[in-house]
């Protein structure tokens, strides 16, 4: 039997195929993903650090004030927050099923506990004369986070 010659229609026609059947975009692994989001944490917790230090430039200012304006003396524990993340991430084993994601309750429980803790410190530092969000515009006590928590409890129930 012989072979039939492919013409070029046929052999463009069987390209187009292959390369339609390919799905686009990255296709990693999900240990890779995580050694990036690893990666990622670790930088920003870095430069977080970096900024509250105040040698981060003019971007370390920027980040400096925003944690200050949300967070309140609890913004420099941010950098840490960020490097207990990655080593969360880290120690999280993919192998198991059903084991590989962190549960949305834990997220939840880690908002309401920096919330509260936030509200705390702003209760704290609170007056009569002072309002909540004042003490946030001023980057002071627990900022706006703080405020949020604090502001309504103490205007209901006091110090």
């Amino acid at each position: 039997m012989a072979k039939t010659k492919k013409t070029a229609k046929q052999i463009e026609k069987e390209a187009s195929k292959s390369i339609l059947s390919k799905p686009k975009g990255l296709h990693l692994s999900d240990d890779t993903k995580r050694a990036i989001a690893v990666i990622v944490f670790i930088v920003i917790a870095v430069v977080t650090a970096l900024s509250l230090i105040g040698i981060a430039g003019s971007f370390g200012r920027v980040i400096a004030r925003l944690s200050a304006s949300l967070l309140g003396v609890l913004g420099y524990i941010l950098p840490l927050l960020f490097l207990l993340v990655a080593g969360i991430l880290i120690r999280q084993d993919t192998d198991k099923e059903g084991q590989s994601h962190i549960y949305m309750r834990t997220y939840i429980g880690a908002i309401l506990l920096t919330g509260s803790i936030a509200g705390l410190i702003h209760i704290v530092f609170l007056s009569g004369d002072t309002s909540a969000f004042t003490l946030a515009t001023e980057g002071r006590a627990g900022g706006y986070v703080g405020a949020l928590f604090a502001g309504p409890l103490y205007s209901l129930f006091g110090l």
